[in-house]
């Protein structure tokens, strides 16, 4: 016997397949995202350019590690606290209705 489901469940597989792919290009078109990958070609960091992918893949990882420490040093401290600019409050976070045996399962 051979690896792999019976031929009528490939089909089923193959099926579902196609469907959930149509469906992902549907979500993907209705929200304007594209699923074609981003390739970058050169890149240049810190005085530095690369064609080299391992080069782009070190840079882009310098970058994305360096920023929070780099806009840390351009934010003001404040007195106030995160708190206070929440729209919600803990008092509004739950809400309570009348319920009935028959909604409760």
């Amino acid at each position: 016997m051979g690896s792999g489901p019976p031929p009528p469940f490939q089909s089923l597989q193959a099926g579902l397949a196609r469907e959930i792919n149509a469906k992902h290009g549907a979500i993907n078109e209705l929200t304007s995202r594209s699923s074609n990958k981003t390739v970058i070609k050169e890149i240049e960091y810190n005085g530095q350019k690369s064609e080299n992918q391992a080069d782009v893949a070190e840079m882009l990882n310098s970058f994305f590690t360096e920023i929070g420490p780099n806009l840390r040093t351009h934010v003001m401290e404040v007195d106030n606290s995160f708190e206070e600019f929440l729209v919600l409050k803990k008092q509004h976070l739950h809400m309570f209705f009348h319920s009935h045996q028959n909604f409760v399962s």
